[in-house]
């Protein structure tokens, strides 16, 4: 049997490694239940910078969901509804957003990571399909 070069050896070694490193990863699991508390969120939206203070019970039903514009102290925007977490921390989930009396279902696609402290992802708004924001939250204990 031939034996392996030094660089197959480390590319072999470093393909392992990474699977371990990923083993956890792969093995995680969320729950709903996860999401009770105070999360800060930001969104990063075509019309700027936009940060959301969120409060969640057990069931992921939205108690507060008060957000604002960056650089304004007044509610620019409400949510409201509930956010479902599936057993592999994947988000995929409709919250529903006030704006001066009209109502919009907006969409989440986000990856809860980091022991349910963070998660990351994509907002959309159903009426509009091009617009998109990037969400970060991170838990607030």
């Amino acid at each position: 049997m031939k034996a392996l070069s030094t660089t197959a050896t480390r590319l072999i070694a470093a393909g392992v490694a990474t699977l371990a490193l990923a083993a956890p990863a792969a093995a995680a699991s969320c729950s709903t239940a996860a999401l009770k508390g105070n999360w800060i969120m930001a969104l990063t939206t075509p019309d700027g910078p936009q940060y959301c203070k969120l409060t969640f019970n057990n069931s992921g039903e939205l108690t507060k969901g008060d957000c604002y514009e960056a650089l304004r102290s007044s509610t620019a925007y409400t949510f409201s509804g509930t956010l479902d977490v599936n057993s592999d921390c994947s988000i995929n989930s409709q919250l529903t957003q006030k704006i001066n009396g009209d109502k919009y279902k907006v969409t989440f696609k986000m990856t809860m990571t980091s022991g349910n402290m963070l998660m990351t992802g994509l907002a959309q708004p159903n009426n509009n399909k091009t617009n998109f924001a990037l969400v970060t939250a991170t838990f607030q204990p």
